[in-house]
């Protein structure tokens, strides 16, 4: 049940694979009544095109971020009210999840692993955090 090319191990940007173009539909059924204010993506071929139907219904350009490099005071801070779909890597979205709830609660998945998604909702000091698996 892969979701991304996985022909060439070399290649660190594989194209989403037939099942991946198939999610990706299926995500933007699944978040069709949020009303999103930004969307935030890797500057990686995969997640731009996973993100692509959503952010056509909404006539959003994705943002692009690199997980190293994010300030999450900033982040929080520009987003402040907003409805906001970040898309990331198996190994990004659980630290960038962690670093909003200021707790080392979500592990590092398996990349193979396409079912992820963190509901993180910050009020004032208030924040609560609820992960649903989605396997299509």
């Amino acid at each position: 049940m892969l979701k991304k090319v996985r022909e060439n191990s070399a290649d660190d940007n594989p194209d989403l694979n037939e099942r991946g173009y198939l999610r990706a539909e299926n995500w933007e059924k699944i978040l069709q009544h949020i009303l999103f204010d930004a969307i935030y993506s890797t500057d990686y071929g995969r997640t731009l095109k996973t993100v692509e139907p959503i952010a056509k219904k909404f006539n959003l350009e994705p943002i692009i971020y690199n997980p190293s490099k994010v300030n999450f005071e900033l982040f929080q801070t520009e987003n402040k009210g907003k409805n906001v779909l970040i898309v990331g890597h198996s190994n990004t979205t659980p630290q960038f999840v962690n670093a909003l709830i200021k707790q080392q609660k979500y592990p590092e998945m398996d990349d193979t692993e396409f079912s992820h998604l963190y509901i993180i909702t910050i009020n004032g000091n208030l924040i609560t955090d609820l992960l649903l698996y989605i396997d299509f």
